[in-house]
């Protein structure tokens, strides 16, 4: 991706952001418009310098997470959050074992973290594919990713 492409990117994200803010009713003035886009700048702005020049060990579990997964998409790996029907039961996603992904439960990962991104739950992920490097992705990111004791899965 150029970096014409990760500019466009970026903009697209803000006006998705913006158009769901305005959806919520957090902006429906040009000032409030303005002042939401400021502070969602600020906070994208924010991520990439502290992933860019910080020391990723001192951030917070989130943090750590997101840049481990952002990683992986850089690498070609597949990033799913899936939905409680998505997940588990009758209509969940048939995983294919040949591709190289990682899939995360949505409802899982809103209560896997406090107000401060740090982990308080056990976070549930489904590894598809080579799981061997994303584990070491992970490791590198101050993770740990163990098997569910109760589940005889291939991954």
């Amino acid at each position: 991706m150029t970096l014409t492409e990760k500019s466009g990117h970026l903009a697209w994200c803000a006006l998705v952001a913006l158009a769901l803010a305005r959806q919520n009713g957090d902006a429906l003035s040009p000032a409030q418009e303005n002042l939401f886009l400021t502070r969602w700048l600020a906070g994208k702005l924010d991520y990439l310098w502290l992933s860019c020049s910080g020391e990723l060990a001192e951030q917070n579990d989130l943090f750590r997470l997101t840049y481990a997964l952002e990683t992986a998409k850089d690498m070609s790996w597949t990033y799913r959050l899936l939905n409680d029907r998505e997940w588990s039961g009758r209509y969940a996603v048939a995983l294919n074992g040949a591709v190289n992904g990682v899939y995360l439960s949505r409802s899982n990962l809103d209560v896997a973290f406090d107000d401060n991104g740090y982990q308080v739950n056990p976070l549930m992920a489904q590894l598809t594919g080579n799981v061997g490097s994303v584990m070491k992705l992970l490791n590198c990111c101050g993770w740990q990713a163990e098997p569910e004791s109760d589940v005889s899965l291939p991954h």
